[in-house]
């Protein structure tokens, strides 16, 4: 992965573009990831003006591997991200799958499966379905080896499920007050 972060942009846009056309999925994701980025700097720059601050000079905007959400270096923190630290396991009794044949459609357990459709998917460190927001907090973690699997936190920061877990959020947010103390 450190090899790849020191890449000439030129070369990183160059595989990118390679990469997603090869994969349908991975295009979708890379768009999404985009969509976030754009979201997230209209944001900081909603709140500075609404402070009527300039905002000092900024590391770049980078995509954290635990959580998939956009952040800057220097606004990270120990509470900062919120992630998963388990294994994301086929729900076989989900709704989801009930017209599933595997001999037809193929299998379930696919990284395409697991971004379309998170919800038919449980964490083993929670047990909460794919899509819900992260049950361990830290700090947002941009290159990091020891998860081994980019990207593998369907519907963690995505834009589309943030209205979906807002509920659940709230309720967590309780629960996370009374374990940080």
């Amino acid at each position: 992965m450190g090899r790849l972060a020191n890449i000439p942009e030129i070369h990183a846009k160059s595989i990118l573009i390679a990469l997603c056309a090869d994969d349908s999925v991975l295009e979708r994701r890379a768009l999404n990831l985009l969509k976030q980025i754009a979201a997230f700097e209209s944001q900081v720059a909603t709140k500075n003006y609404q402070k009527g601050t300039k905002r000092k000079a900024q590391s770049a905007v980078m995509i954290c591997v635990q959580c998939q959400s956009p952040f800057h270096e220097e606004d990270n923190d120990d509470k900062a991200c919120r992630y998963h630290d388990g294994l994301l396991n086929v729900d076989y009794e989900s709704d989801i799958w009930a017209d599933h044949d595997e001999n037809c459609h193929g299998p379930i357990d696919t990284d395409e499966n697991r971004f379309q459709h998170p919800e038919g998917f449980v964490w083993d460190c929670c047990d909460k379905l794919g899509h819900r927001s992260g049950c361990t907090r830290g700090r947002h973690n941009a290159l990091s080896g020891s998860r081994g699997r980019y990207g593998d936190t369907p519907g963690t920061g995505l834009l589309e499920d943030e209205e979906s877990s807002t509920e659940d959020e709230a309720s967590e947010s309780d629960s996370d007050k009374s374990q940080d103390d």
